[in-house]
């Protein structure tokens, strides 16, 4: 969490850009985080509203998605937490 909150702070990463196959450190964190959701917060108040409900090429699968695809005790706060900055899983977009 440091480094990523470092490296967006000093300018030299951006969370709104995604990978090529439209894969953002949101989606990644939505889906793997299953401790804590201090990243996902970071993310979402430094991130566009286009990039939060950014969709994958090969699935249309939004971070949201992703969410619900995290097996873990803190799913529904991520879930909660992205509905909260105005995602939306593919399927509502």
């Amino acid at each position: 969490f440091q480094i990523v909150k470092y490296l967006i702070e000093q300018g030299e990463a951006d969370p709104n850009i995604a990978r090529s196959d439209g894969f953002s450190a949101l989606h990644l964190a939505a889906w793997d985080n299953k401790k804590d959701t201090k990243l996902i917060e970071f993310l979402l108040t430094n991130m566009s509203l286009n990039s939060i409900n950014k969709k994958t090429r090969r699935y249309g699968f939004t971070p949201l998605d992703y969410a619900y695809n995290n097996k873990s005790p803190i799913q529904q706060k991520i879930i909660d937490l992205i509905r909260s900055k105005g995602g939306k899983r593919g399927n509502e977009l």
